[in-house]
């Protein structure tokens, strides 16, 4: 590797998910662009909000149409395509170049676990056993109350990666890094989802693959 390129780390796998819209939608719907993922879901009141306004602020930084992010989540059981899409538009999104997925839990855990070598805390978890919300609508909007809080500044005292997720009836520990892929589909970067260096660190790069 000469001196400034960014490495490769390996290659996510043709996988396909549900949508915000309700459709499928494959990584392969993504070659010849430049992407960044990351695991959240909408039940969560800590690193995830955190983690979603940071992609916000990517997204307003970054107009190019080349260069997509991906939010998955780890709890499908409970983050239909409508949920999604109300968690998506809280967040301001561009559904054009920001994509909220859900689908099939072992399909979440196979390409978090053995693809992109980051936790999904799912591992051992069978969602289907949770019970659902009451009002998961009320709940989505106390989450997002603290989301959308101070201008998309940083919540306070956020967890460390790894660090416990409450989402009410259980816990999902689940990593709280962002992942840069390339054009062919390769992992090119690990990058903290929780700090302002990650994601400097995270646009230079991605505009840099971009560029090439």
């Amino acid at each position: 590797m000469t001196s400034g390129e960014i490495p490769v780390y390996g290659k996510v796998p043709p996988t396909t998910f549900i949508d915000s819209s309700g459709e499928e939608f494959s990584t392969t719907d993504l070659e010849g662009k430049v992407w960044a993922l990351s695991l959240i879901f909408t039940h969560c009141a800590a690193s995830c909000p955190r983690m979603t306004s940071q992609f916000a602020r990517f997204q307003e930084m970054v107009t190019d149409p080349n260069i997509h992010l991906v939010s998955i989540s780890v709890d499908p059981a409970r983050d239909t395509p409508e949920r999604m899409k109300e968690y998506a538009d809280l967040a301001g999104a561009d559904l054009s170049r920001w994509h909220f997925l859900t689908g099939d839990l072992n399909t979440v855990v196979d390409l978090a676990e053995n693809h992109l070598k980051i936790g999904s805390g799912q591992a051992n978890e069978d969602l289907s056993s949770h019970p659902s919300d009451a009002s998961p609508e009320a709940q989505l909007e106390e989450t997002m109350d603290e989301f959308m809080a101070d201008e998309w500044e940083a919540i306070d005292t956020p967890p460390k990666m790894g660090g416990d997720v409450q989402t009410g009836d259980y816990q999902i520990l689940h990593s709280d890094r962002f992942v840069l892929i390339d054009q062919q589909g390769r992992i090119r970067g690990y990058y903290a989802g929780l700090e302002d260096e990650g994601l400097e660190n995270l646009k230079r790069d991605a505009l840099r693959l971009a560029s090439e």
